[in-house]
């Protein structure tokens, strides 16, 4: 192996290694983490954040939430569960260097077959759309999605930068799991339901 493939190498592995250090892993089981009060998502498989998914602990509240209420947002998350060597790391940097993005997802592919995708916020505030659309980026990713040929043949995927794309379907997936999260408890003779 030439000096500087290996070079390359050992910097790759060094930084996935201090990546995976410095994050704290959310398990959707841990009290301190999850509400008492939501036993049903705690316990529903369909109600876990996959172990191969890191949430900064600033979005640990949000999240529990669209787990909660967002039928849309479990299912990308089974989604994800269901790939293998799949890692995803969700975090605010409030330096997302373009101000035209919220939020905005770096996939690095491996010959292994290691996938990793960083989901970086500007803001912690009123994430749940952000990170259900940046969770449907990945998945366009492991659909085999091929995003540039698209940008240029139909009007459902367009660039928005040299580099950068933008799609129809992670805008729904979004806005879908806003519209979950957002829908009120309605009154009636037995309780109150969802």
């Amino acid at each position: 192996m030439p000096i500087h493939r290996r070079y390359s190498f050992v910097v790759v592995v060094a930084v996935l290694l201090a990546w995976f250090v410095r994050i704290e892993r959310v398990r959707a089981c841990s009290g301190d983490e999850i509400p008492t009060r939501l036993p049903h998502v705690c316990g529903a498989e369909d109600g876990r954040l996959p172990d191969t998914v890191h949430i900064e602990s600033a979005l640990r509240a949000r999240i529990s939430v669209m787990l909660k209420r967002s039928p849309t947002f479990r299912t990308q998350c089974r989604r994800v569960a269901a790939t293998p060597r799949l890692y995803i790391r969700v975090h605010v940097n409030g330096t997302v260097p373009d101000q035209r993005f919220r939020a905005r997802t770096r996939i690095l592919k491996f010959k292994s077959g290691v996938i990793i995708a960083e989901v970086e916020l500007r803001t912690p505030w009123a994430p749940e759309e952000w990170i259900a659309h940046e969770f449907e980026h990945v998945l366009e990713q492991i659909d085999g999605v091929r995003i540039a040929e698209l940008a240029d043949k139909t009007g459902s995927v367009w660039r928005t930068s040299v580099d950068t794309f933008e799609s129809e379907r992670a805008i729904r997936a979004g806005r879908t799991v806003v519209e979950e999260v957002r829908r009120r408890h309605r009154a009636t003779a037995d309780g109150f339901v969802e």
